[in-house]
């Protein structure tokens, strides 16, 4: 609200004639253009035709982009593959990515792509946390599979289970994706046969928060059956260093 500024022209003519040396407007520049007939539309035309914006002023600040949140949707399977694909290729020493995925297939899971990023990951010294869900599921053609599991566990995946899991998720240091897409069951080389799923891809310190939530979450499963599993710590550590905490 731009309150008395824009209300009552006496008071804004105050507060600009009593200026001695100079008149300061820190503030959101399109306000002036909202109504062009309000005081603070004659204001702004009068700024923007003697003054100027100042740049270079002490203690001029702008929000890092990494502290806002911004979202992006995603509708294709190659999108959702392509964010996959290149979270594992830019995977780090000592960083950590949890994919969470109740249902595997071994289509999705034995693609080549898929093997190969998940092994070079491991081999930068990263960290590759699969959940997926404890058993298969009646009614459904895919789910936990021993033959999934191995072929995951032989790229140098960690895997982890929770009975009656259905969230469907990917997170690292940068963002954090959620929606309706089962990230290692459907099939890459026949997208015309997928069911249409969207996610929200989330950045900026808002997103870190949820992504820390949903790895409490999480957790808090996992500890019923395993006490001793804890993931996501590779990606809470990377917020910390990024000041998120």
């Amino acid at each position: 609200s731009t309150g008395f500024l824009d209300g009552k022209r006496r008071l804004l003519n105050v507060a600009i004639s009593r200026a001695v040396h100079s008149f300061v407007v820190i503030g959101t520049m399109e306000i002036f253009e909202r109504n062009p007939a309000s005081p603070l539309g004659i204001l702004g035309r009068a700024l923007f035709s003697k003054g100027y914006e100042l740049g270079d002023v002490t203690g001029n600040w702008a929000a890092d982009t990494t502290l806002v949140l911004r979202g992006k949707r995603i509708s294709s399977v190659s999108d959702h593959h392509a964010l996959l694909d290149e979270a594992l290729a830019s995977l780090e020493t000592g960083e950590e990515i949890v994919i969470v995925s109740p249902y595997l297939s071994q289509a999705g899971v034995n693609a080549p792509e898929l093997q190969d990023k998940i092994r070079q990951a491991v081999g930068r010294g990263g960290v590759v946390s699969i959940v997926t869900r404890a058993l298969k599921a009646p009614g459904y053609p895919t789910g936990t599979t021993p033959a999934c599991r191995h072929a995951l566990e032989e790229a140098g995946a960690k895997l982890h289970t929770i009975k009656r899991l259905h969230s469907k998720t990917l997170m690292t240091r940068s963002f954090i994706a959620e929606g309706s897409f089962n990230w290692l069951s459907v099939m890459r080389d026949k997208p015309e046969g997928a069911n249409l799923d969207t996610s929200w891809v989330l950045t900026g310190e808002d997103a870190h928060k949820a992504a820390r939530e949903a790895i409490d979450e999480l957790n808090s499963l996992l500890k019923i059956n395993q006490p001793s599993t804890e993931i996501g710590q590779g990606i809470i550590a990377a917020f910390v260093s990024q000041g998120a905490e």
